[in-house]
């Protein structure tokens, strides 16, 4: 298997969690406008993540960026900080389109490509 084979599958992995994260805050926003309150029990944030899965928040954003390989161990803690099934995660995981990917893979590297540019500015 190629490089770029492991990142995408990494990737995909990492875009299915922001789906989930993402979805969680649309619904939170949903039902902030319904009854003017936030849901504190809904997980839509890597913080919230991070406080309920003991995961901590680097790690939560390298695996939605594609940089590391997490440990079953690790995604467990996620799926179960989050109520969801493996069978559940998976069924959102295999319903990805290859645009979803190719924009997160976009969207990582102009953030990457931003980072960059503002590093570069500080040492001058």
């Amino acid at each position: 298997m190629e490089q770029n084979d492991k990142y995408d599958i990494k990737l995909r992995w990492g875009l299915s969690l922001k789906k989930i994260l993402d979805t969680n805050k649309m619904l939170n926003e949903e039902k902030k406008k319904n009854t003017g309150k936030r849901d504190k029990s809904i997980i839509d944030s890597f913080g919230k993540l991070e406080k309920e899965s003991e995961i901590t928040k680097s790690t939560l954003v390298n695996i939605v960026q594609g940089k590391i390989n997490a440990a079953t161990t690790t995604w467990a803690a996620i799926l179960e900080a989050l109520g969801l099934s493996l069978s559940k995660f998976a069924l959102i995981h295999d319903g990805l389109t290859p645009d979803e990917i190719n924009q997160h893979k976009s969207a990582i590297k102009v953030k990457k490509k931003n980072t960059a540019t503002k590093n570069s500015k500080k040492k001058k």
